[in-house]
């Protein structure tokens, strides 16, 4: 009964932190936040036996929760002619969809800068109006996943298709290599691509 009084305890303490937070700015927020989830994973860290790692990954977490996601932003780069001719594409060959690389702009920036993802992929064979393409974005610090970043859906046409996504980090977000997963489902098929960027003080 003591240890769930004390569980109950510290639910209550961390909740009453975060309806504070609401009140602060989104710099003050993300400070916060980082005490918070350093908490949070000393706890988690010290029920699996791993306290430091678990603090370690709770601080990151938190101190990313400032960080500012823009919308996706999407350009055609090939029209649908283009796109058959290079793949020597027959509409016989029913849907296929071809990944054709990534990136990340620039691949190093200070705490407090922004990053730009992108993902680029071939669609041939959709219907006349389009088919829908779902895109998922995950944040991974140090090998750890962080957050999902953004999933949306998206009609695409035939043709090759460039997406991208503007991330702002906050300034307090630590350093270290950073990726970003992004995954592209349609139907049957999925392409992904790991785009990776370097964060410094």
């Amino acid at each position: 009964m003591a240890k769930r009084n004390v569980t109950f305890g510290i639910v209550v303490l961390v909740s009453a932190s975060l309806v504070s937070m609401g009140c602060q700015t989104m710099g003050e927020s993300a400070g916060l936040g980082g005490a918070l989830g350093a908490g949070a994973g000393a706890i988690i860290g010290h029920q699996s036996g791993h306290t430091v790692e678990g603090a370690l990954i709770g601080a990151a977490v938190g101190a990313l929760a400032g960080i500012v996601i823009h919308d996706i932003k999407a350009r055609q780069v090939r029209n649908a002619q283009q796109t058959a001719a290079q793949y020597n594409y027959a509409p016989s060959q029913g849907f296929k969809m071809v990944g054709q690389g990534g990136g990340a702009a620039p691949t190093s920036i200070r705490a407090g800068g922004t990053v730009t993802t992108s993902v680029q992929y071939a669609v041939l064979g959709a219907p006349p109006g389009g088919i829908k393409i779902s895109e998922t974005r995950t944040l991974i610090q140090n090998g750890k996943v962080i957050k999902q970043v953004s999933s949306q859906d998206f009609m695409r046409t035939d043709g090759t298709w460039e997406s991208t996504q503007e991330i702002n980090f906050p300034a307090n977000a630590p350093a270290g290599t950073y990726e970003v997963a992004q995954t592209v489902n349609a139907q049957n098929a999925q392409i992904q691509q790991n785009v990776v960027f370097n964060i410094t003080q």
